[in-house]
């Protein structure tokens, strides 16, 4: 993977060649953190914070331009080499920051740090489990570890994908060619909505050896294990269904993974952007809402000199009698799944027949299978060390 990464490096943006480019990078940690992940930018200000897979460093200038004191650890001396440039150029001269040129499994440090940090890295070891453990080992109390890694369901149809591939190509220059050729809108999109060179894109998803993505009760496993809260996540796992008071027990997360695990059927359907996904199940959940709002405002204002209409609460009772449809917002992605699940099925058949035209035929007649995101690409989750 090393020799990959170290001819192609997946991680390159080219900010210092373009303002805009630089700016998006930004925004995009910036409105992961604050805005889906509950971790406002000064979180970070006057932090000790240890990264692990730096990278080429684009999205690690975020985390000295919030304040933090930075030890990087990447294993690639390439890409140390940009990510040193990059530091030196766009981070104030009081920035505290060192690069550490090894693994994150021969990396060995006494100190204990308040953010330790990996995204888009521990898929990509030998062993998940070992690297969350030693990133969990270098946390403080009252800490927090950021976690950026790769969902099972969600990267199934890009690990589909993999697996029709490496089904005909023989050498490295076949994988990237069959990938153009089987999977041209895939890449348009990646490259339109991902800021990243298409070279880039095929190495990272195709060529690169070695994705073996966790499912949620995994993860939730390694938190109970290492003695870790869930703080937040995106995607959020938590249902709507939870409704205690705040002053109650704190609700462990880590107990029901299998509750929480719901969400990977909309990992592995999702397709199109949540707003336009969400038109649709407004439409529907109106139908329930309005009149159940209609029913509780009729109870909102009780008083002695207001009399209740009690004919007009059983009237918009009978109302929900008449309406077939429920609150399910997973109803959409269910659907879907089977339609994938169906597809998939086909192109394996083809697959079997070993004629790669028949294999092209079948991708191109999907109606759900490979299009749009093609599932979730990446999942974030921040842990607490009480």
């Amino acid at each position: 993977m090393l020799k990959i990464y170290q001819k192609v490096n997946p991680s390159t943006y080219p900010i210092e060649k373009d303002k805009d480019v630089f700016k998006q990078r930004m925004d995009f940690m910036k409105n992961l953190f604050l805005y889906r992940l509950s971790f406002p930018p000064k979180m970070f200000k006057n932090t000790t914070l240890l990264e692990f897979g730096t990278g080429t460093g684009e999205n690690s200038l975020f985390y000295l331009l919030a304040g933090a004191s930075c030890t990087f650890v990447e294993m690639n001396p390439l890409a140390c080499r940009r990510a040193g440039k990059l530091f030196q150029e766009y981070t104030p001269e009081l920035s505290k920051y060192r690069i550490v040129n090894e693994s994150l499994f021969d990396f060995s440090s006494q100190e204990s740090y308040d953010i330790v940090i990996s995204l888009g890295v521990i898929h990509h070891t030998s062993n998940m489990e070992k690297a969350f453990e030693l990133k969990s080992n270098y946390l403080k109390k009252g800490g927090f570890l950021v976690l950026g890694v790769g969902n099972v369901a969600g990267g199934f149809q890009r690990n589909l994908q993999r697996a029709i591939i490496y089904h005909f190509a023989k050498s490295e220059e076949d994988i990237v060619s069959f990938a153009e050729e089987l999977f041209p809108e895939h890449l348009d999109r990646a490259e339109k909505f991902g800021g990243r060179e298409r070279k880039a894109i095929i190495y990272d998803t195709y060529v690169n050896p070695k994705i073996d993505t966790p499912s949620i009760t995994n993860i939730l496993g390694w938190f109970l294990r290492n003695g870790l809260t869930m703080y937040s996540s995106w995607p959020p796992i938590i249902p709507a269904i939870l409704g205690d008071a705040a002053d109650r027990n704190p609700l462990q997360l880590e107990k029901f993974p299998n509750l929480m695990s719901i969400a990977e059927i909309v990992y592995l359907s999702h397709n199109e952007d949540d707003a336009d996904a969400l038109v649709e199940i407004e439409k529907e959940t109106k139908m329930v809402i309005a009149p159940f709002k209609e029913l509780v405002d009729l109870l909102s204002d009780v008083s002695p000199h207001r009399p209740v209409a009690f004919g007009d609460i059983i009237g918009k009772i009978d109302t929900f009698h008449s309406i077939g449809n429920e609150i399910n917002p997973y109803a959409l992605h269910i659907n879907r799944l089977t339609d994938i699940l169906n597809e998939t099925k086909r192109i394996i058949e083809s697959l079997q027949e070993g004629n790669i035209d028949s294999v092209k035929k079948c991708i191109k007649n999907t109606k759900e299978l490979f299009k749009g995101s093609l599932g979730l690409g990446m999942n974030w989750y921040i842990g607490y060390k009480p």
